[in-house]
């Protein structure tokens, strides 16, 4: 009967903790693609998010810690039965109806929302599983004096979440369901967490049963276990080293090798899981065969960060995401080994969670203000290759060659430093930057005398912050020497002259955003995408005589070469580094050559500025707006095409430029334009010579749109342009402020 009754118990237990993960990680996803629109699609948009969180969290491990050391059992059960009842005062989850503009202070106003919207639900769910932890330590079960299994249970639920969102949520809910389903799972946690309580508080316990006999205020009266300072300490460390890599290589990853949400959650969920694995019951990786592994894959992948390699992406995304998984996991062991007695479980969560806020702050509001590229990423990942597994020899050998080791430990990076400086700085006076065989061997001595160091993880990390910083300090990098360099929340901006001098480009991340040739300053000559010979050549050549011209997406300014006398232009672009950097006659002339009439720059959202813009008509409306290589997705729903449609004057023409490493958004454009009674055509101009490249002239894919066919005639004489057929067999659901599905499009999928 016992045996049912335990039985019972650790279901009862198991079923609410696992529903909260589901909950907690079901949020993320969610008010991230509630939110992500309003910001232009910037990464930051997620980190922000991801530390909002973390404080949340943060904040209900010490209540869970309060409330279980200063009140009794009937106490506990009932305070928070009244905390789970407050969320129900802003459910289900929502805008609020005044948001503001977002773009004039970004992170003020992302942090105001995300309050309002999911403070009061994130924050009573964030505390399920450390406060159901120890009320289970309070019970009969077997398991009581180690409930640490249930803490395995609950990131289980969360990997779950977090694959069933993209998998299953995203495409089958509009936003609005998913938000309503929410409030009902939420409805059942309540009531799973008071069954949980009851059956602790009503169970009736042989006195065998009874190891920790707890006084009338919850707390344990088995004290013997004293925790240090020092032990606080170190799991703040190993919490604070992977919640910093996680973001790390979220932004790294989706600014520099595939910009799309999608990515965005495989990292926290790979986080996640290596939770999983080291607080099970048997543990199901061997510790001691990764490690070399992870020092092989951290050499490597430093040494692509700093010479800027972020191709081929099927390579490198494994890599970066393996890395991170091993050095996550190393760091979660040590956790799981060191963690104390039931007594102090709470406590443990409290420390664990402060660090992980620690680590989340430092990449998103402190190293902005420190670096100005993502050199945090960089130098977290060798940090965390010094954190020794729990398979490792956990004390230093302090015998006759102590001295000895100490001074390699300090020799080593300083060789490692010394042989990249010396490198480095030969292959740029041989102006050999790009030469792939060069790069290797000159990266290539100081990876292996790094790589030399990784019997003794400290120094071999040591070893890797010498290579990273010096590197990157002294290597001018493979796409050339930067001139200017901005970062802000929308991601980071540079300008930089290529290689061989002859071009001037700015970047976002790794796309390039615009491309003057340098001897050439003094004309305004569309390159890359925007070259005369390209798609828009064509279409300026045919609404020439347009006389409002809107643009959406300044970049470097390279469209208004095509600007005459009589037009007015107007640029919308949500990121003032952008036009800072665009606006400097030292780098760019485009904008002070412009022939137009008038060129007018509205800084904010385009999607916000033209719905405050009733009365705007443009001849010519051409969507160009990119963070890095993705297209932000409230651009491109259903609603916001209908505004586009909205501003065109009579005869008008719409222009999207949709190139994508990741995306194939034609079936989707198609999509809209059936449902406006839109007509529309496209030209694929990615078949470019060497010769063409070399000039300038970068491939890209663009499609036009119209109210008729009327305007887009002339284009049709073209065989370069082709008409395109509404309603494609793959794409089954129109995409709309409430409802997207990101699969659908990937190109992986979308042949």
């Amino acid at each position: 009967m016992r045996d049912s009754s335990h039985r019972a118990l650790a279901i009862v237990f198991t079923m609410a903790i696992f529903t909260s993960a589901v909950l907690l990680f079901l949020v993320q996803p969610m008010v991230g693609k509630i939110l992500l629109p309003w910001l232009g699609g910037a990464s930051a948009v997620w980190n922000t998010c991801m530390v909002f969180f973390q404080l949340l969290l943060l904040a209900g491990y010490s209540y869970a810690h309060v409330l279980t050391r200063y009140l009794p059992k009937k106490a506990q059960w009932g305070v928070h039965l009244l905390v789970l009842a407050l969320p129900w005062i802003v459910l289900p989850m929502q805008l609020p109806e005044q948001v503001g503009d977002p773009s004039q202070a970004p992170l003020r106003w992302l942090l105001l929302t995300l309050t309002a919207m999911v403070a009061l639900p994130f924050f009573a769910v964030s505390t399920t599983s450390p406060l159901l932890q120890r009320w289970f330590s309070y019970s009969a079960h077997p398991s009581a004096s180690s409930p640490y299994f249930l803490y395995a249970a609950s990131n289980v639920g969360s990997v779950v979440a977090l694959l069933g969102y993209p998998l299953l949520v995203e495409p089958l809910m509009a936003l609005g369901r998913q938000t309503t389903t929410w409030s009902i799972g939420y409805g059942i946690l309540i009531a799973l967490i008071a069954a949980a309580g009851a059956m602790v508080l009503l169970e009736k316990r042989a006195p065998e049963d009874v190891e920790e006999t707890l006084t009338e205020d919850g707390a344990g009266s088995n004290e013997a276990e004293e925790i240090s300072w020092r032990r606080r300490f170190s799991w703040v460390g190993l919490a604070f080293v992977p919640s910093s890599l996680l973001l790390g290589v979220t932004g790294f990853l989706a600014t520099d090798i595939a910009s799309f949400p999608l990515l965005w959650v495989i990292p926290l969920m790979l986080y996640l899981l290596t939770f999983v694995l080291v607080f099970a019951r048997t543990p199901i990786l061997p510790g001691h065969r990764t490690g070399r592994v992870m020092f092989l894959l951290a050499t490597f992948l430093t040494i692509t960060i700093v010479v800027e390699t972020i191709h081929p992406a099927w390579l490198l995304v494994p890599s970066h995401l393996l890395v991170f998984f091993l050095a996550a996991w190393a760091a979660h062991a040590r956790l799981a080994k060191d963690a104390p007695s039931p007594t102090h479980l709470t406590e443990f969560f409290f420390w664990m969670s402060l660090g992980g806020v620690l680590g989340g702050a430092l990449n998103t509001f402190v190293a902005p203000m420190l670096f100005d590229r993502i050199w945090e990423y960089p130098l977290m990942l060798a940090i965390a290759c010094m954190i020794r597994l729990p398979s490792s020899k956990e004390q230093e050998t302090w015998d006759e060659d102590a001295k000895r080791r100490r001074q390699k430990d300090i020799a080593m990076p300083l060789l490692t430093a010394g042989a990249t400086a010396l490198n480095v700085l030969g292959i740029t006076a041989l102006g050999l930057e790009t030469n792939p065989f060069a790069l290797i061997l000159s990266f290539g001595f100081p990876a292996l005398v790094c790589f030399k160091s990784s019997e003794r993880p400290r120094r071999f990390g040591a070893s890797l912050i010498a290579l990273s910083l010096v590197g990157m300090l002294t290597f001018t990098g493979s796409r050339g020497r930067i001139l200017d360099i901005e970062r802000n929340f929308f991601g980071v901006v540079s300008v930089m002259d290529s290689p061989e001098k002859e071009f001037r480009m700015m970047f976002h991340g790794s796309t390039v955003h615009g491309r003057q040739r340098i001897s050439r300053k003094d004309e305004c000559e569309p390159l890359d995408y925007y070259h005369r010979r390209g798609p828009m050549g064509d279409l300026f050549r045919v609404k020439g005589h347009a006389e409002e011209v809107g643009i959406v997406g300044l970049g470097a300014g390279s469209l208004v070469c095509y600007a005459t006398e009589r037009q007015r232009w107007t640029f919308f672009e949500i990121n003032p580094a952008v036009l800072e950097l665009a606006s400097d006659r030292e780098h760019f002339t485009f904008l002070a050559n412009a022939k137009a009439n008038s060129v007018e720059h509205v800084l904010g959202d385009a999607r916000l500025e033209l719905a405050n813009r009733p009365e705007a008509r443009f001849d010519l409306l051409v969507i160009d707006a990119f963070s890095s290589d993705a297209i932000p997705m409230h651009l491109i729903t259903l609603e916001a095409m209908q505004l586009y449609a909205d501003r065109l004057a009579p005869g008008g023409i719409l222009a999207m430029h949709i190139s994508n490493r990741v995306f194939d958004l034609r079936p989707i454009i198609a999509r809209f334009a059936r449902e406006l009674g839109l007509v529309m055509m496209i030209r694929n101009d990615q078949e470019l010579t060497s010769d063409q490249i070399a000039q300038g002239h970068s491939p890209s894919v663009w499609v036009v749109l119209a109210k008729e066919r009327e305007p887009l005639k002339r284009l049709a004489l073209s065989n370069q342009w082709s008409w395109v057929a509404s309603d494609p067999n793959n794409v089954r659901r129109i995409w709309t402020d409430d409802y997207s599905n990101i699969l659908s499009v990937l190109k992986l999928f979308s042949h």
